[in-house]
């Protein structure tokens, strides 16, 4: 039988303020290994970043088991990740489960704004 023991927890380092806050159904040492395996994966150009890595770089990482939740549903490991992670003003993470983190948000939308504003003109006329 499957475990439905939601986990959370946050991986951190003595070499940086920032901590990573994630979740998962599986043993939180089994979800830093996959994180590590990861990590060498995107170092070998094999994989796409992923915030985690801004911790797991020093080498002196730990992972800590925050809250756990028995018979979790999604829904209810979006609201209790999203809540840890925003109890924690100095997580990495870029995005919240449920949707990016606003900040992050707002600064992609200034980008987007700024590039077709600073967008040139094309160098002829269009007539539909």
């Amino acid at each position: 039988m499957t475990d439905k023991t939601l986990r959370i927890y946050k991986i951190s380092s003595p070499h940086t303020d920032k901590v990573y806050i994630g979740s998962t159904y599986r043993t939180i040492k089994r979800r830093l290994q996959n994180h590590v395996e990861s990590y060498k994966r995107y170092r070998d150009g094999r994989y796409n970043y992923v915030t985690s890595f801004d911790i797991l770089e020093f080498g002196d990482y730990k992972i800590e088991e925050l809250d756990s939740l028995e018979k979790a549903t999604a829904a209810d490991q979006i609201r209790l990740e999203r809540k840890t992670i925003l109890e924690h003003k100095n997580a990495c993470n870029k995005t919240l489960p449920g949707g990016q983190l606003p900040e992050v948000k707002k600064e992609r939308a200034k980008a987007k704004r700024d590039a077709k504003r600073d967008a040139k003109p094309l160098p002829f006329e269009v007539t539909i």
